[in-house]
């Protein structure tokens, strides 16, 4: 069947991140290593993302657990230094590729980096054009409560945008989502911003799918 909707993950694919930013930053701030953050065995980070607690509790949680004394002003620019510019060639590329397709956005994120994204967005007077204009909808995983790479995330999201699998690309960076999607039936290919041509690298998906 001929591809009528792409699925985009948003950081690495879109939006460029460099997380060992936020690591380093984070490990300077609370003198701990950055894996015993994100590794808790009560997966904090999960809930964050899934939106099941809000920032507040997050960051006192990261204040309760750091070697030193850490405040939430100080914890939120080390969590959002790993965010980078939105090239305005992915502006260029997505106005293309949305004149062909039916455009959606899955990420896993959490409110502070959806907040810092979206005045980002609006900075760039480019808040009306990503969500009406490039976009059909854009999902996050901390407003649907649901994350990448578990199954039911890609499922609920083909239904809530009666979307079908056989006629949709996903692009994702991880490996480990683009597998998950692939089980669920999308089209999923393996996509890292600045690896190549975005609009060469959909063009070709397309055309071998046919």
């Amino acid at each position: 069947m001929a591809i009528k909707n792409i699925v985009f993950d948003l950081g690495n694919v879109l939006l460029p991140i460099a997380p060992q930013a936020t690591a380093d930053m984070l490990e300077e701030l609370m003198g701990m290593p950055y894996a015993n953050l994100i590794e808790q065995p009560d997966d904090m980070l999960a809930k964050f993302e899934t939106g099941r607690i809000n920032y507040i509790v997050f960051f006192n949680y990261l204040s309760r657990i750091s070697n030193h004394i850490v405040h939430i002003n100080e914890l939120i620019p080390a969590w959002n230094k790993m965010l980078q510019p939105l090239p305005l060639q992915v502006i260029f590329d997505l106005e293309e590729i949305a004149s062909r397709y039916n455009c959606y956005l899955l990420s896993n994120t959490n409110e502070i980096h959806l907040q810092w994204f979206d005045k980002h967005l609006t900075s760039n007077q480019l808040y009306d054009l990503w969500y009406n204009h490039l976009f059909k909808k854009c999902y996050y995983s901390h407003l649907i409560k649901l994350r990448k790479p578990d199954h039911e995330t890609y499922h609920w999201v083909m239904s809530d945008a009666s979307i079908h699998a056989s006629e949709t690309l996903y692009l994702d960076d991880l490996s480990v989502n683009v597998e998950a999607a692939a089980f669920c039936g999308l089209n999923a290919r393996q996509y890292l911003i600045g690896s190549r041509n975005m609009l060469s690298t959909i063009n070709e998906a397309v055309e071998h799918i046919k």
